[in-house]
């Protein structure tokens, strides 16, 4: 059985849920406190339990999610996501990064694992922060040497997976996915799989 793609919302939820190991979540909280749509929370919920990754307690105001074991729900989730990048933009190199963004793509996962880093760094950002981050009348910490690439989200990187070294993982995952690097991407699932362990280790 096959199902459709989930919508950013209902992406943004779980994603949030799964890389800071809840089990149980509130959909309209949750949309809330990532600043978006949370009037929608009953659709998102929908969606989610639509994968067959999640139990809904509509009952409950907001809508109780309780979800499937982490690993399970994370490899079903994969074949569902979809990218929020909007627009790559390559920009001058920026030495003091505002607190809204996040590495990616394969400078994500050099963090993560320890390795050398690529030579052009790259960044994740949400799309209405653009303006700010790219106004370069703002930080004079400015250099032309080095070029940054910079994607532009449709939904808050930021927000999603704040509690992991500030490496956002959604923005890796779906950075990688499609470049049909196996040696990455299976290094990738490693370092995923071993974070989900963890959180599920400290929430027994």
């Amino acid at each position: 059985m096959s199902f459709p793609a989930l919508g950013s919302l209902a992406q943004s939820v779980l994603i949030s849920a799964m890389f800071n190991g809840e089990h149980r979540i509130n959909v309209a909280q949750r949309l809330f406190e990532l600043g978006l749509q949370y009037r929608r929370a009953r659709t998102v919920a929908h969606e989610i339990s639509g994968c067959g990754i999640a139990v809904v307690n509509w009952g409950i105001k907001g809508y109780l999610v309780e979800l499937d074991e982490p690993l399970i729900a994370w490899c079903v989730a994969l074949p569902l996501l979809r990218s929020p990048v909007r627009q790559i933009v390559r920009t001058a190199h920026r030495a003091n990064l505002p607190e809204y963004v996040r590495l990616a793509g394969t400078t994500a996962l050099a963090c993560i694992v320890g390795s050398t880093p690529p030579a052009t760094r790259r960044l994740a950002i949400f799309s209405e922060d653009a303006d700010g981050y790219f106004d370069c009348s703002s930080p004079p910490s400015l250099t032309v040497d080095h070029l940054d690439e910079v994607e532009l989200w449709s939904i808050p990187p930021a927000a999603i997976a704040q509690g992991i070294c500030h490496v956002d993982p959604l923005s890796l995952f779906l950075c990688l996915r499609g470049l049909s690097e196996r040696p990455n991407l299976a290094e990738l699932r490693r370092v995923i799989g071993e974070l989900l362990q963890v959180h599920h280790a400290a929430s027994c």
